[in-house]
């Protein structure tokens, strides 16, 4: 049977054919929009690796090798961004303008969402910014915070996360994003 784009694209990094796998992701940019790309790409193929490495299918090493090419692509992805000369969105809506802070709640799986969340967010006309963990802490009070987890192993990470920022912050609406 046919695999579908995520598979497709996992099953070439586990491969170490980045070339092919990245052809995937570029095809996928051309046809689709960011934040299709990311739902139906993106998140899928770091489910599928963070799913075999906690089973024990996937070796750390290659683990790592995947989610450094995922990130890499990320941060390409982000780099290649066009600001517009205008913010969009709509200056009526109540996330227009808004101070967000995105933060990962704990491992390099959890950052690249993170980045990929931050980059659909100023492509709305938020603006935002990604914290690294930690961080946060040092930064003046937002008008929201949220925190990116990819399960399986993000909700204890994201449970601290949010008590640490509740503890600073009271009175900060608090999203956490479990991508799955």
């Amino acid at each position: 049977p046919v695999l579908a784009p995520h598979e497709r694209l996992y099953q070439r990094l586990l491969a170490s054919n980045r070339d092919e796998g990245d052809d995937l992701l570029e095809a996928a940019v051309k046809t689709q929009s960011p934040v299709e790309v990311c739902d139906a790409v993106i998140i899928p193929t770091l489910q599928l690796a963070e799913g075999d490495s906690e089973r024990g299918l996937l070796p750390e090493a290659k683990r790592s090798m995947v989610l450094d090419h995922i990130e890499r692509w990320a941060d390409e992805f982000d780099a290649s961004r066009e600001i517009p000369a205008a913010p969009p969105g709509n200056p009526t809506t109540p996330t227009f303008g808004r101070n967000v802070l995105c933060i990962p709640a704990e491992d390099q799986a959890d950052l690249i969402t993170t980045k990929l969340l931050d980059r659909v967010l100023q492509d709305q006309g938020v603006r935002s910014r990604l914290v690294r963990n930690g961080s946060w802490a040092e930064q003046a009070r937002p008008d929201a915070v949220i925190v990116s987890a990819l399960p399986p192993d993000a909700f204890t990470s994201a449970r601290h996360v949010c008590r640490a920022i509740r503890a600073k912050w009271p009175d900060v609406p608090v999203i956490v994003g479990l991508w799955n």
